[in-house]
């Protein structure tokens, strides 16, 4: 690997989540990585602006593999 791999970093974005999910609390900012911030908005779990418009079948597609657990 390179320094320049090592220094790499692949764009992010702000997020706030809204449910919990996994190891990110409702509630707290987190910073990830664009394709997860995009399906957590999309999926409404958090708030936040996407990084770019997408078409009704991708939303379709990123909502038909979410699953709701309720306690």
């Amino acid at each position: 690997m390179s320094l320049r791999d090592m220094f790499r970093r692949e764009p992010t974005s702000r997020v706030r989540m809204i449910l919990s999910v996994d190891e990110y609390p409702a509630g707290e900012q987190f910073d990830l990585p664009v394709e997860v911030s995009d399906r957590f908005i999309i999926r409404g779990y958090a708030e936040g602006f996407l990084s770019r418009d997408y078409t009704a079948d991708e939303r379709n597609a990123m909502h038909s593999n979410s699953q709701v657990v309720s306690v």
